[in-house]
């Protein structure tokens, strides 16, 4: 370990005496005076960064006086060398240093923070969806990093639970993320408690010795590769200026500190520019360029900081269309990276606007961001929560409500968007009930915007490059009414990483854990995922959207979804083409299997389905009809679904299978209806038909469109679509 990581010499408690309390403010504040510092060699300097800086910088005229000094003998002066880094802190601690989303006027720390920052200095660090259950207070609890015990260094970096078998892959490169050190540096802005930087210094300092920055291009996928690609190096870069800033009023925070995190710093930024991530429409790809865009603009004392700037603004220019799809959708079709993505151009966008470095974005970014930010409102549902379709976990209101905030900030003239930032308290509610992304493949029919609405979403992705977070399920859907999830999506149990992983990961991902049409529980084939929009219409008693995908070899799946009157939902499912197929039409419900009672229809002999019977009286019913009865077969059993990574839920589910004949269709029709008290159910009669096939015909597909009638309760509904 460094000498000069506890050590508080003379040197250090003259400056705590003599200088004015540090102005955290976003503007320079007032200078310390001028004072003549103790030496202290045992502060060791990083010489390299001086090569690393612009010594022409304005500010820094006394950094090379020094500097010059010291190099001008042979061996360099190391009392020259100091207050060389003696004036190069001093410079950053007085320097104008902008980063909106951080607050260094008045520094505040949640109790979250707190109590990551306090685990933080006994090793327990927070790794994103990770936690080792609770404290004996309630709190979270985090995994404890182990000593190390060969002498190479304090923590065993390589540690891994040995209950996170289904997530080890994931929660490898998050600890490389360091996400407890914003918390420990806010802690220590607002509390001004010591503890948490000399924490922070054995424990950066630790990770630098042990893992010091590769030059060049990084190869292979040890663990030092690990901590410096991808994900890893990108967000340490992003959080440290503002690390860095809080807890540089610390009289722990040495000269000789600051050479070493600065040249680490630099090196981090070099190593980002020529390891890019190997997709550049990739969700990780645009998180470098935001990295690498910060460093730019915040330390723009670095020689290399114009070529940094430079760099981003070239890639930025041609990330919007890599990144977002025409119609808004980003290109991993996967909501939560969706958001992830947008906060990214959101934030970098916000900091190079404050620090006035606005050429490094295209004059037309915001036109083209407006989409991607109403996909994000429409997809969300009214109680501001995300389907788990793809690799979406939990999501918080919360979180959802700050994303639309930052949506705001960039349109502020749009009252819609207002109006879902402020949860209806400001702007104009949205009025529109069906929103269409046909490049990326999602769907919405809604009622209304508040939480007692109800909303269906058809997820049917276009995947002609086969992205990795998206899932095998075109033309599944997700169901939301009064506050309740009826359909949840199986979600992504694991990320993969070893045998036993991917098998947990194929399993959730399995388009047999979905609601939509299998070929006797097959898997769609990744070249086949490419959903397209048929036809939408807004009738004058229905809304419709008519998806396809050709899911199997002489079998595709058309599903034409009417909401009817805003009330009730009506799903006509085709399973066509040349081929014989076991057509396996697939609804899985919300937990538990008490609440989802089974429905036989013992008198029907082409229906079945199941209802809900919840306490709170929100409920529905959902009842399947099968024009054909060749090879007719039903399945009441129970699956999961995963909101979080190893995490699972038991839900029932139930299958209606027919025999598909070759040039024929596999045809079924499903009504799902809202019901009030469970005991309303006795007193509902539901029935449905196709109106397209003559007696003898039944199976017949039309390419031109479908005809059903659907009657509820001796109500009539006759519903037909043409396509055009």
């Amino acid at each position: 370990m460094r000498k000069s990581i506890l050590i508080l010499s003379s040197f250090l408690l003259a400056m705590a005496a003599c200088t004015v309390e540090e102005d955290f403010s976003e503007k320079a504040g007032n200078q310390s005076p001028v004072i003549s510092p103790e030496i202290d060699l045992q502060d060791s300097i990083s010489v390299k960064v001086f090569d690393y800086l612009n010594l022409d910088y304005p500010g820094l005229e006394s950094v090379k006086e020094h500097y010059s000094k010291a190099t001008a003998t042979d061996p360099v002066d190391e009392s020259e060398l100091y207050l060389a880094a003696y004036e190069l802190l001093d410079y950053y601690r007085n320097r104008s240093f902008i980063m909106p989303e951080y607050s260094f006027i008045n520094p505040y720390a949640s109790e979250s923070d707190l109590n990551i920052a306090d685990q933080a200095i006994e090793h327990r660090f927070y790794v994103k969806n990770f936690s080792d259950g609770n404290t004996a207070d309630g709190k979270e609890q985090y995994y404890l990093f182990p000593e190390k015990t060969d002498g190479t260094g304090i923590i065993d970096w390589t540690y891994v639970p040995d209950n996170l078998t289904a997530s080890e892959n994931e929660w490898k490169s998050q600890r490389f993320r360091h996400q407890w050190m914003m918390p420990q540096a806010k802690a220590y802005g607002m509390t001004k408690d010591e503890k948490y930087v000399t924490s922070w210094i054995e424990v950066y300092g630790d990770f630098m010795n042990q893992y010091p920055c590769p030059e060049g291009k990084i190869s292979g996928s040890d663990e030092l590769a690990t901590a410096w690609t991808n994900l890893q190096v990108a967000e340490r870069t992003s959080e440290q200026p503002a690390i860095f800033k809080y807890f540089m009023g610390s009289v722990n925070f040495t000269p000789g500190w600051l050479t070493q995190i600065l040249a680490t710093y630099a090196e981090g930024v070099e190593s980002i520019i020529q390891n890019p991530y190997y997709a550049p429409e990739n969700n990780i790809y645009f998180s470098q360029i935001k990295a690498v865009t910060t460093a730019g603009v915040m330390f723009p004392e670095f020689k290399n900081a114009p070529d940094w700037l430079t760099y981003a603004s070239q890639q930025i220019n041609s990330q919007l269309d890599l990144q977002f799809r025409p119609d808004g959708v980003h290109n991993d079709l996967d909501p939560s990276y969706h958001r992830g993505t947008l906060d990214n151009f959101y934030t970098t966008y916000n900091l190079v606007q404050a620090n006035e470095r606005s050429e490094v974005f295209p004059s037309d970014l915001l036109t083209k961001l407006r989409n991607a930010c109403w996909f994000m409102i429409d997809v969300t549902y009214p109680d501001y929560l995300l389907e788990y379709f793809n690799d979406t976990r939990k999501t918080t209101k919360n979180v959802m409500k700050r994303n639309f905030r930052h949506y705001s900030e960039m349109f502020p003239e749009d009252q819609e968007i207002l109006w879902m930032a402020t949860e209806g308290e400001r702007g104009t509610m949205p009025t529109k009930k069906m929103a269409l992304y046909s490049d990326g493949g999602y769907y919405m029919l809604r009622n209304g915007w508040t939480k007692k609405s109800t909303m269906l979403i058809i997820k049917n992705n276009d995947n002609y490059d086969q992205r990795w977070h998206c899932q095998p399920d075109n033309n599944t859907i997700g169901l939301y009414s009064n506050g309740r999830h009826f359909l949840p999506d199986a979600g992504a149990f694991s990320y993969g990483g070893n045998e036993q992983n991917e098998s947990d990961r194929a399993t959730y991902a399995a388009t047999s854990m979905h609601n939509t049409l299998t070929s006797n529980g097959a898997d769609i084939p990744d070249d086949r995922m490419r959903g397209r929009l048929l036809k939408s219409e807004e009738g004058s008693n229905y809304n419709l959207i008519v998806t396809e995908n050709d899911s199997y070899d002489g079998m595709s799946h058309r599903r034409a979804t009417f909401f009817v009157e805003d009330k009730f939902f009506v799903i006509v499912d085709e399973g066509h083409g040349d081929k014989e197929h076991t057509a396996c039409l697939s609804f899985l419900f919300c937990e538990t299997k008490n609440d989802v009672p089974e429905d036989k229809y013992e008198n029907e002999a082409n229906a079945y389905g199941a209802h809900t019977i919840f306490s709170d009286n929100n409920n529905m019913i959902f009842k399947t009809f099968t024009e054909t009865t060749d090879g007719l077969k039903t399945t009441w059993n129970t699956k999961y679904y995963s909101p979080e990574i190893g995490e699972k839920v038991q839900r029932p589910f139930y299958k209606v299978d027919v025999k598909k004949a070759a040039d024929k269709a596999a045809r079924f029709i499903t009504v799902i209806y809202p019901l009030g008290a469970p005991a309303d159910f006795a007193n509902m009669s539901i029935s449905a038909s196709f109106t397209d096939n003559a007696a003898g015909q039944e199976g017949t597909f039309h390419s031109e469109g479908a005809s059903v009638k659907v009657t509820i309760n001796g109500t009539e509904y006759d519903l037909s679509y043409k396509l055009n």
